[in-house]
């Protein structure tokens, strides 16, 4: 039973130690507002650059520190939906108040902010 005892705490030990080198979230935090998958390309002021697949109603942290965000494009079904250049990016950041408390909703129609409020009725969590 000791052993057993030990070996959890240790698991558990090792889990906190690697979860405390993780960043805290940037922003700015984007959500996939559609109903079928969609394609984001972000390129960082470093040269990094993220391509991934998110699901619908998918919500991601696309900040990093120390870094800003060059462009957004955004694609569905092949294609191109939204290309985002610096300049709209601080048009776009500039236009809320703070942008750590609203998430970007990637529409047809456009990328608009949304609460934190409006989130959660997007997400049926009322």
């Amino acid at each position: 039973m000791t052993t057993k005892l030990v070996a959890v705490l240790s698991s558990f030990g090792f889990i906190l130690g690697v979860a405390g080198c993780y960043d805290r979230a940037y922003p700015p935090f984007l959500r996939n507002g559609f109903d079928s998958a969609i394609t984001v390309n972000i390129v960082y002021s470093d040269g990094v650059q993220h391509t991934d697949t998110w699901l619908p109603g998918m919500r991601v942290t696309t900040g990093r520190e120390g870094v800003e965000i060059v462009s957004i494009n955004v694609w569905r079904d092949g294609r191109v939906l939204h290309r985002l250049d610096e300049k709209r990016l601080q048009e776009m950041k500039n236009s809320v108040n703070d942008v750590r408390k609203v998430t970007w909703n990637i529409q047809t129609d456009g990328i608009r902010p949304i609460t934190m409020v409006e989130l959660q009725r997007l997400d049926g969590k009322e």
